[in-house]
């Protein structure tokens, strides 16, 4: 859809397991006034409609699960989280082996990682028999994305069970911050018993 000198143009979409979408613009690029974005089956997709019932789609795999999305028009950056899975295998002997997958973010070579020493000391426990024991573990990320080509600017890797909740820009006295509301939430706790 798109709004233009008091009317309305639509042009029409099909696609299926759309996770978020929202309009796209800078204040710079004339072109991105009549784009969309959405996130749809690993892929961050930017549609930009070019005339009625007629839209381009470009497509990056992220490979990860956005869960949040926010758009900052004045810098051209998307603030994305997303989550990927490890796999946990752990040896009788409480050995830990992580198997962490291919994707944008983990490729991403300036990735920062944060740690909490009460999630870094967790253990999980091993297997009543000579055989490993596996557990996937959901590994959350902030990340910001150039809005004009998908790149990455920057991408923190949250601490292990650390989960991010809310995510908003603000801007205070000409300066533009990320806030990002996360939680600590271990296997086999039962949040509503810890308050």
């Amino acid at each position: 859809m798109k709004s233009d000198k008091h009317s309305l143009g639509f042009c029409n979409m099909d696609v299926k397991d759309v996770g978020f979408m929202l309009p796209l613009s800078a204040k710079k690029d004339q072109e991105s006034v009549n784009s969309l974005l959405y996130y749809s089956e690993g892929h961050i997709c930017l549609g930009k409609i070019i005339d009625k019932q007629k839209m381009t789609i470009q497509k990056v795999h992220v490979g990860e699960t956005l869960t949040h999305l926010e758009h900052d028009v004045d810098t051209n950056v998307l603030v994305a989280s997303s989550v990927h899975s490890n796999l946990i295998t752990v040896t009788p002997n409480g050995q830990d082996k992580i198997d962490e997958p291919q994707t944008l973010v983990t490729a991403f070579e300036n990735r920062k990682k944060l740690h909490w020493s009460a999630s870094e000391e967790y253990k999980y426990e091993t297997g009543a028999g000579p055989a490993p024991v596996q557990y996937i573990e959901d590994i959350n990320s902030l990340v910001i994305f150039g809005a004009d080509r998908f790149t990455i600017l920057d991408a923190v890797q949250l601490s292990r069970f650390e989960e991010i909740n809310c995510l908003t820009i603000a801007k205070f006295s000409g300066d533009t911050y990320v806030f990002c509301g996360t939680a600590l939430g271990f296997p086999g706790i039962d949040a509503i018993e810890q308050v």
